[in-house]
């Protein structure tokens, strides 16, 4: 006849389970934050094809990323004309410290990125859960929530060659130009971005800071304090994608600009 289990035995199986989860639980993490950076990475290249996709309609220019100053409510009557060359436009009013927000209804690419849901999942990475908000000038300055992850090399627009349409609009380079593809950075994973304009992303004092959501440790800032361990995701002019650690961006340079043109 079948007897039931003793309570020493019972001790015995809950602690196999109890040690079987422990072993179990950091990889479990590690694939999920694997899964994370995976989609990331597959966001990021949705938003680089829809680019192609832009300079393929645009005599090959590239759109460029919006400025806090290139909102919505501050655009105004030229919104029109300025969203055929933006990537995305922000939200915003007559304040530019309020301007942090993308606005998925106006954009060069969003025709490219499907309707305004599809629009937010893409512009968002799945590891920003929104706990560094957009900041305005400095790292150590939060304003509001953020609702994107990603941001583009200021020096699409940052060069002499840049043209301006009859209307005096500033496109970005053309693709075709751009020198030396696979080692400059085009699209860049922000900490904290409170505008698509990457300026200095990889400097110590501004206001645009590299990701580190993915990796084994998540960079933070804390009080005045920051964390530079963790890594984010980055798309190469030609297309290519690389997850780099924080200090692997930080001070390098060389990575962004100057986009030497053919």
């Amino acid at each position: 006849m079948r007897r039931g289990f003793t309570l020493v035995e019972l001790l015995v199986v809950i602690g196999i389970i109890a040690l079987l989860i422990s072993i179990l639980l950091p990889s479990l993490g590690k694939a999920r934050a694997q899964a994370l950076a995976t989609k990331c990475k597959s966001n990021m290249r949705q938003i680089y094809q829809a680019c192609m996709f832009f300079a393929n309609d645009n005599k090959q220019r590239l759109p460029r990323g919006a400025k806090r100053t290139d909102s919505v409510g501050l655009l105004g009557a030229t919104l029109n004309q300025d969203e055929q060359t933006l990537a995305w436009v922000l939200q915003g009013n007559s304040d530019p410290t309020s301007c942090g927000q993308a606005d998925f209804d106006h954009g060069a690419l969003y025709k490219y990125l499907g309707n305004g849901d599809a629009r937010a999942q893409v512009l968002l990475c799945p590891a920003d859960n929104g706990d560094d908000p957009m900041r305005v000038g400095g790292i150590l300055n939060p304003t509001g929530q953020r609702n994107f992850s990603f941001s583009f090399n200021s020096q699409i627009v940052d060069l002499g060659v840049t043209t301006r349409d009859p209307a005096g609009y500033l496109w970005g380079v053309k693709i075709t130009k751009i020198f030396k593809q696979t080692e400059k950075i085009m699209i860049i994973e922000e900490l904290a971005p409170n505008d698509a304009y990457g300026t200095g992303v990889w400097g110590s004092n501004t206001d645009d800071r590299p990701s580190g959501r993915h990796g084994p440790q998540r960079r933070q800032i804390t009080g005045t304090v920051e964390d530079t361990t963790g890594s984010g995701n980055y798309v190469f002019f030609d297309g290519h994608i690389e997850q780099i650690p924080v200090d692997g961006i930080i001070n390098h340079q060389e990575l962004f600009v100057p986009i030497a043109v053919k």
